[in-house]
């Protein structure tokens, strides 16, 4: 069986054994109530007439129908049965139809359920034959015989599984020697399931000689192998690991790695972490990620000292990421000199994550290293150091006099909009002053910064300031000055002053401001001079398109007319047709890396947008999807205030391909410039979306999913 397929297979059996561990269906799990909840009077249970009302009732929802199903079985009264036998004649829903075989397979069996049985074996509803094939087992005395004709028929397939799980599940006496036969006699199709379910249903050491030992060996199939190491790695039995070690070559651990990096951290063993260790080694991407996932929540004292005394200084970023992590996630007075010491890395990463770790240890301990980076860092530095000391500080009132200091008379740009990002949650009111100074400040993105924080003060003056501001912007700091002031009073009145100005003079007396939004409101003109890429308009005058040009942007488009490229195509030269002598732009393609159309933002004269639009003809589908390196390349370019995100996969390329590395790459790469980022995902789904619709809602964007 090829790697691929071996790799679906042992994923479905951590699967199913997750799923063998929950109770047949129609038994609720069993729970305890604890006495502080003990009802003061039982409810009164439900007649059978009652039950019967409710089932009759065509109002009655999807929930209380199929409870009052389950209720039935409860009742000792003769005439739930042929009730039951005439609602399954009569009912069309096969989740219905398989609660009532479900309950009808507890109560007394005859001829006729033992048909209805059988007839329910060949449905088409997958549920229905789920629930016949439990049921035949309480019901038909040769069941056995049955199960063997249906798992001998390569066109039941579907059903196998459920017929295992309800063999392992019946409380024949016979069960687990059922279940050996199957092993033995269908170990390519059902051997994996059929080990994981013995395992959960009678315990490892009951099936152990039979079932997983034999599986151990060198010559056994590999698919089983697999299910076999991992049965014993979920039940954290050391087993595991010396079986990992002995029947798996170094190569073959680190192709599967991401199987068992899990169990292997579970086992929260020093042995288990070197073979981590050695798993990580010249991974892949995916792999780097599951280890950090893991080993950063391993607790056993060997391990952090591990992470403590060595990991935070291997070269391996991988592994100094996830042992500033561990710190992170378990503080103690030990790790505090030590990460000291990397908050003077040239890494400014390692930078970022050691101060970020800093923010959880002992105030007295930590709080001066922070302080001193803020003071004494540099930009990137002192911002990483000022978000640190206010998860720490709180509302320490020396932070507060240091950031509303920085906020009003830094030099350095950037920490004046981490200083208002700080300041605006809480203590706008107090800020109030230094935001309205830095709404006139020369950079662009300062006032960007001041807008935004200015809307945590619900007050008729700064409407008043901010009306007064209009004619002083253009583009997107323009278009964020129309959001702060639609976001202020709920209103929109476009980017026109002269219509705020008469609308605010007839209402500023006694209008009520509305409560504040989560979010800031993007605003549409009705100027007839909007346009826009995909639906989201393009409100600025400064922008980059990075469009994907991967192999997957041949598929169809949403429309069906055309492919995704050529749409995509018509699209960016639709929005290029809007630009004028005061925009400038840049294009960047990627696939598996990206390349940009001029390497910098240019200016719109009629030559150059011919140039770019025969640029963009000639863009073609293929290869990979390299999305980090180029948002990163978009957000580098000089003097660019927004970005539109094109793409139709997941990232399989770059520097970053996990969806949360890049998210938070992006998050510290844009804090300062807060360029937005709009983001337009074709046919994502899954962790793909998640990237889109995060990347525009983090970076001041609109996501669009088609």
């Amino acid at each position: 069986m090829s790697r691929p397929v071996a790799s679906l297979v042992a994923l479905f059996v951590l699967a199913a054994t997750a799923l063998a561990q929950l109770p047949p269906a129609g038994q609720p799990p069993a729970s305890q109530p604890s006495p502080q909840e003990a009802p003061a009077s039982q409810p009164t249970p439900p007649s059978f007439l009652d039950l019967r009302r409710s089932l009759d009732d065509q109002a009655t929802t999807d929930l209380d129908r199929r409870r009052a199903i389950v209720q039935l079985r409860s009742l000792a009264d003769d005439r739930v049965r042929p009730y039951l036998l005439e609602l399954f004649g009569r009912e069309s829903m096969a989740a219905y139809r398989a609660a009532i075989v479900a309950v009808l397979a507890d109560l007394e069996p005859d001829d006729e359920l033992r048909r209805l049985v059988r007839e329910s074996l060949v449905s088409a509803d997958f549920a229905l034959r789920s629930a016949a094939a439990r049921a035949l087992v309480k019901v038909d005395p040769d069941w056995k015989r049955v199960f063997r004709r249906l798992l001998d028929d390569e066109g039941e397939r579907s059903l196998h599984g459920n017929l295992v799980f309800a063999i392992a599940y019946s409380d024949d006496e016979g069960a687990l020697d059922f279940l050996r036969e199957i092993l033995e006699r269908h170990p390519e199709q059902l051997g994996a399931l059929t080990i994981s379910y013995a395992s959960s249903r009678f315990g490892i050491e009951a099936v152990y000689k039979d079932f997983l030992q034999p599986q151990l060996r060198k010559q056994a199939d590999e698919n089983l192998r697999y299910a076999a190491l991992a049965v014993l790695g979920q039940a954290k039995d050391r087993r595991f690991l010396s079986g990992l070690g002995r029947h798996l070559s170094r190569q073959e651990r680190q192709q599967t790695a991401t199987r068992w990096l899990p169990l292997l951290a579970g086992l929260d063993d020093p042995d288990a972490f070197q073979v981590m260790l050695e798993m990580v080694d010249k991974a892949t991407p995916f792999v780097e990620r599951s280890f950090l996932d893991q080993a950063a929540r391993m607790q056993h004292p060997k391990i952090r000292a591990w992470f403590r005394d060595r990991g935070a200084r291997m070269p391996e970023p991988c592994i100094r990421r996830a042992a500033l992590a561990n710190m992170r996630a378990f503080p103690e007075a030990r790790n505090v000199p030590v990460l000291k010491k990397l908050c003077e890395s040239d890494e400014a990463e390692t930078v970022a994550a050691a101060l970020s770790a800093l923010a959880r240890h002992a105030r007295e301990l930590a709080e001066p290293v922070i302080r001193k980076c803020y003071q004494q860092g540099g930009v990137q530095k002192a911002a990483d150091a000022l978000d640190a000391c206010a998860e720490l500080c709180g509302d320490d009132p020396t932070l507060l006099a240091d950031l509303l200091q920085i906020a009003g008379q830094s030099r350095a740009w950037e920490l004046r909009v981490v200083a208002m990002r700080l300041l605006q949650d809480h203590h706008a009111a107090e800020a109030r002053e230094i935001l309205l100074a830095n709404a006139e400040h020369a950079r662009g993105a300062v006032r960007i910064g001041a807008y935004d924080a200015l809307t945590y003060l619900r007050d008729r003056e700064v409407v008043d300031f901010l009306i007064g501001r209009l004619d002083h912007e253009d583009g997107r700091p323009l278009g964020e000055l129309v959001a702060a002031l639609t976001n202020l009073t709920g209103s929109q009145w476009g980017r026109r002053v002269e219509r705020w100005q008469a609308w605010w003079r007839k209402v500023r007396a006694d209008y009520p401001l509305p409560p504040r939004p989560e979010r800031t409101v993007v605003v549409r003109d009705d100027d007839g001079q909007r346009y826009g890429f995909y639906g989201i308009d393009v409100d600025s005058t400064r922008v980059v398109f990075v469009i994907d040009t991967s192999g997957s942007m041949s598929a169809r488009s949403n429309t069906g007319t055309t492919d995704r490229i050529y749409q995509a195509k018509n699209e960016l030269k639709s929005a290029l047709s809007r630009f004028g002598e005061k925009h400038a732009f840049d294009i960047i393609a990627f696939n598996g890396a990206p390349r940009a159309y001029a390497g910098r933002l240019v200016k719109a004269s009629p030559v150059e947008l011919d140039k770019a639009r025969a640029w963009v003809d000639a863009l073609q589908a293929a290869g990979g999807t390299n999305i980090y390196d180029s948002l990163d390349l978009a957000l580098a370019t000089d003097d660019v205030d927004t970005v539109f995100l094109l793409s139709d996969g997941a990232p399989g390329n770059g520097k970053y391909v996990d969806t949360d590395l890049i998210l938070e790459a992006i998050r510290r790469q844009n804090r300062f410039r807060r360029i937005r980022i709009n983001a337009i995902g074709i046919g994502v789904a899954g962790e793909a979306r998640r990237l889109v619709e995060t990347l525009a809602k983090e970076n001041w964007g609109v996501s669009v999913i088609l």
